[in-house]
C-alpha cells in the first residue's frame, strides 16, 4: 500500500524521487558525523535514522523535500609546468614495412576442422585457455603413428591456418592416434582443470 502511495506521489514531480533519496542519504550522514563526533561508549547510545518517520512523513504530507545540489562539473586540471629542462621530442625511427603482409599471405587461409572429435569437444567445454601454453610449459604435444606432433589447435579448438607447420596433420585421428589425442587432453587440460571459465 505505502509504495503505491510513494509511486503516485513520485509521478506528481520528476525531482521527488531525487529529494527523497537525498532526505535519506542526509539522515545518514548525520548519524555517521554524529558516531564520529562521541566516544565509543556514547556511539552506542545514539539512535539510528528513523526511516519509518521519513515515510511517514512522505504519506502525510509534512515532509519538506531538501535542497538537491545543484550539478557540480569537474574542470580539466591544467598541466603544471616542468621542474627540470624540456628535452626535445624523440622521433621513432620508421618502421620497415613487411614485404608480405598475413592477409595478402596466400598460404596463410584459415582451415576449420569438419570433423571435430566428439570426446574432445565434451572435454574442451568451459575452458578458455591458449593451447600453446601447454607446449610451453615442456609439455609435448602427441604425435601421430609416423612421429608428427599433432596440430592441438586444428584438433583441439577446430581452427587453424594452411601454413602451420603441423599442417600435415590437418587430417581425421583414427585408431591409436585418436586416442592418444583423446587422452592427452584428459591428462593435460580436463583432469588439472587447465583454463576452466
Amino acid at each position: 500500500m505505502a509504495s503505491l502511495q510513494l509511486a503516485e506521489l513520485f509521478a506528481t514531480d520528476p525531482r521527488k524521487p531525487a529529494q527523497f533519496l537525498r532526505s535519506i542519504q542526509l539522515l545518514t550522514a548525520v548519524y555517521w558525523e554524529s558516531i564520529n563526533a562521541t566516544s565509543a561508549m556514547e556511539a552506542r547510545a545514539l539512535p539510528p535514522p528513523n526511516f519509518v518517520e521519513l515515510l511517514t512523513s512522505l504519506i502525510v504530507h509534512s515532509w519538506v523535500p531538501p535542497i538537491l545540489p545543484g550539478a557540480q562539473f569537474i574542470m580539466p586540471r591544467s598541466t603544471p609546468p616542468p621542474l627540470g629542462p624540456t628535452l626535445a621530442p624523440v622521433t621513432p625511427a620508421p618502421v620497415p614495412a613487411p614485404t608480405v603482409s598475413p592477409a595478402s599471405d596466400p598460404s596463410r587461409v584459415s582451415v576449420v576442422n569438419p570433423l571435430p572429435i566428439p570426446e574432445i569437444q565434451t572435454a574442451m567445454a568451459r575452458h578458455n585457455f591458449q593451447l600453446h601454453i601447454l607446449l610451453r610449459n615442456g609439455i609435448e604435444a602427441p604425435k601421430t603413428n609416423k612421429g608428427e606432433e599433432v596440430c592441438m589447435s586444428y584438433h583441439a579448438a577446430n581452427r587453424c591456418f594452411s601454413n602451420y607447420h603441423r599442417k600435415s596433420t590437418h587430417r581425421p585421428l583414427v585408431g591409436v592416434e585418436n586416442t592418444k589425442f583423446c587422452q592427452f587432453i584428459q591428462d593435460n587440460v580436463v583432469t588439472p582443470d587447465v583454463g576452466r571459465t
